[in-house]
C-alpha cells in the first residue's frame, strides 16, 4: 500500500509517537501546526491541526476521559449499593416467611 493515504497516515502516526517518546526531528512541524492553529483562532477561524491530532489520538487511545470513567464507576457503585439493599430486604423477607411456615401460620 505504498503511497496510499493509509500508508502516509501510518507514517505520520508513527513519527508522532516517536516524537512523544522524545527522539525525533519532526517536533518543529508540530510546533508549526500549533502556531498555525493559534493564528487561525486569532483571525476568528477554527483551529485545524491540533483538533485533527486530538481526533487521531482519540481513535488510537479511545475517546473516554478520566471523568467519564469516574462517572461510570460511580453509577456502577450506586447500582451495587442498591442491589445490596434489595438483597438484604429479600433475605429478611425469606427469614420472615420461614418463621411463619415453622409456626404453621402459612401452609
Amino acid at each position: 500500500m505504498r503511497n496510499s493515504p493509509l500508508d502516509k497516515l501510518g507514517s505520520i502516526a508513527a513519527k508522532t509517537l516517536w516524537c512523544i517518546k522524545g527522539s525525533c526531528d519532526q517536533l518543529p512541524h508540530l510546533g508549526l501546526g500549533a502556531v498555525t492553529d493559534q493564528i487561525l483562532e486569532n483571525s476568528g477561524r477554527d483551529a485545524v491541526f491540533m483538533p485533527f491530532l486530538g481526533s487521531m489520538l482519540n481513535k488510537v487511545l479511545g475517546g473516554e476521559t478520566v471523568g467519564d470513567i469516574y462517572n461510570k464507576r460511580k453509577e456502577v457503585y450506586k447500582e451495587l449499593l442498591m442491589l445490596d439493599k434489595q438483597e438484604k430486604i429479600l433475605a429478611e423477607d425469606k427469614q420472615s416467611l420461614e418463621a411463619l411456615l415453622k409456626k404453621g401460620v402459612l401452609g
